[in-house]
């Protein structure tokens, strides 16, 4: 039932204080329902922010957790449904196009491990590029992914 009425909307509003994960603006952006969401943990890392002048964006983010932040926001959203049909189109087909599948997620660790291992092999470079040395112990990998070795691993000079 949650997810038919999920489906039927045309917003979605988010205003939490903290969220871990959230996974109903990911089911709602699916379903073309478009988020308006305090821009915190999950809810920030999940929804692009509505940019009008390219058209881009899958929902709408507020940053400061005020009741005028939120009431600015659901009118910037429903002013954008009443007076700006193509954004709302192209808002909705974004939303829908997300995946937010273990897919991706699965290849970025076993990159991260596969260079880990070869870290503590003593390797420096990976597929071409030089891991940048931030510290005794920190580096960054090409893409720039900031990493530690805990202290249980051996440094590489």
């Amino acid at each position: 039932m949650a997810h038919r009425i999920i489906a039927g909307c045309d917003f979605f509003v988010m205003p939490s204080r903290f969220e871990p994960c959230g996974l109903t603006q990911m089911y709602g952006m699916r379903y073309g329902t478009l988020p308006v969401v305090h821009a915190t943990g999950g809810l920030d890392d999940s929804v692009e922010n509505f940019d009008e002048a390219g058209l881009l964006g899958t929902g709408f983010k507020f940053r400061h957790l005020t009741a005028g932040a939120l009431y600015d926001t659901i009118g910037w959203a429903t002013h954008t449904y009443y007076h700006n049909e193509r954004a709302i189109g192209a808002l909705a087909r974004r939303a829908m196009s997300k995946r937010f599948t273990w897919g991706k997620a699965a290849g970025s660790y076993e990159e991260l491990y596969r260079r880990a291992i070869g870290l503590r092999s003593g390797r420096t470079e990976f597929d071409g590029s030089t891991i940048d040395w931030l510290g005794p112990t920190t580096f960054r990998l090409p893409g720039g992914l900031i990493c530690a070795l805990n202290a249980g691993t051996k440094p590489v000079p």
